[in-house]
Parts: C-alpha cells; sequence; structure tokens
C-alpha cells in the first residue's frame, strides 16, 4: 500500500504542480494584456479637398471669318472673346496657323487685344501675320492672364492685299485659331 499511497502522492504532487504552473501562466498573461497602458483616440472627420478646374472657352460673342469671296484689298473682320470658365486662374496663348497652301502666304491676319472700341480702333504693326503652314504666336505679349470668370476681347482682322497675285483666285484657306491654357501658378487661388 505504501508503493500505491507513494504513486498517488507524487500523481497528486504532479497533479498539483500543474495546476499551479497553469494559474500561474494565466496570470502572467492577464497582467500583462491588462497592464495600465492608457490610450485614447479622436477623429476629426469633416476634412475636404477636391482639385479645381480649367476651362479656357471660346465665348458667346465671338464672331468667326466665314467669307470665301474676298476680292484684293478686302478686309474681313472677327472678334474672339476668350473666357476663363473653371475655378483657377489660368494664362493663355493664341496661336494660329493653316495647312499651307496658296493663300496662305497671301493672306494677312491681325490679332490684337481690344482697347475697348469694339475692335474699332487698327491693329499695331505688330499684330500681323501670314498663316503659313507653321504655327506663330499670334498675340504680341502672351501668355496673358484670366481669373476665374473674367473675359477679354481679342480683335481679329483678314486681309487680302491688293498685291495678291491671279494665282490666288478661287482659292480657300483653313485656318486654325488655337487657344492654349495652362494654370496661372503665380496667382493665388
Amino acid at each position: 500500500m505504501t508503493s500505491r499511497r507513494r504513486k498517488l502522492s507524487s500523481l497528486a504532487i504532479v497533479v498539483a504542480f500543474l495546476m499551479g504552473l497553469g494559474t500561474l501562466t494565466w496570470t502572467w498573461t492577464n497582467v500583462r494584456t491588462t497592464s495600465a497602458n492608457f490610450g485614447d483616440r479622436e477623429t476629426l472627420d469633416r476634412n475636404h479637398l477636391g482639385a479645381g478646374t480649367l476651362d479656357v472657352a471660346v465665348g458667346a460673342n465671338t464672331v468667326s471669318f466665314d467669307v470665301i469671296d474676298m476680292a484684293a484689298g478686302d478686309l474681313q473682320d472677327g472678334r474672339l472673346e476668350v473666357t476663363n470658365s473653371g475655378s483657377l486662374p489660368l494664362r493663355y496663348a493664341v496661336s494660329a496657323g493653316s495647312s499651307g497652301g496658296p493663300l496662305a502666304a497671301v493672306i494677312e491676319l491681325a490679332l490684337w487685344l481690344d482697347d475697348g472700341s469694339t475692335c474699332a480702333s487698327q491693329p499695331p504693326a505688330t499684330a500681323w501675320f501670314h498663316p503659313t503652314g507653321q504655327t506663330v504666336v499670334a498675340l504680341s505679349g502672351t501668355p496673358r492672364a484670366l481669373a476665374p470668370g473674367q473675359s477679354e476681347m481679342l480683335c481679329m482682322l483678314g486681309r487680302l492685299p491688293l498685291s495678291a497675285p491671279s494665282s490666288a483666285q478661287g482659292r480657300e484657306l483653313a485656318l486654325n485659331i488655337v487657344i492654349t491654357a495652362e494654370h496661372d501658378l503665380e496667382v493665388s487661388s
């Protein structure tokens, strides 16, 4: 019986040891995860970011060239209203070009900023150019700045000079006037 009692006693000691070890492990784990590391967190959720728009437009007061029967010495006027329809300030430049052809070297064009006289003034000497096959900057003093919602009027004048050769008869010129705009980084919005 003594041997049996020893075995039971040893078994009881092992069981008690294991139970004690489990309790100690459980206590250590809970003490470690419930230590006094306080924390707090706050969220600011009223933040909004958005990109502005860059939108250069041809205004409603624009009058384009639409004449096919010009005679030598004729003038044709037009107006180009440039509008900043976006939400950002912009800089723009105007260029003009054509596919070339016999009229490109003959027709003379002028493009200038209206001085408030509804394009009745004479264009400055620097405003004239020939719309040959190359694209040229057609407005001196460019790029020009426009604030959001702002517009300005440009005057256009086309002239078939008296010196036009007979080979210009019956010819047409497809003219492209291009407004190129970019965000004006020098103006804070």
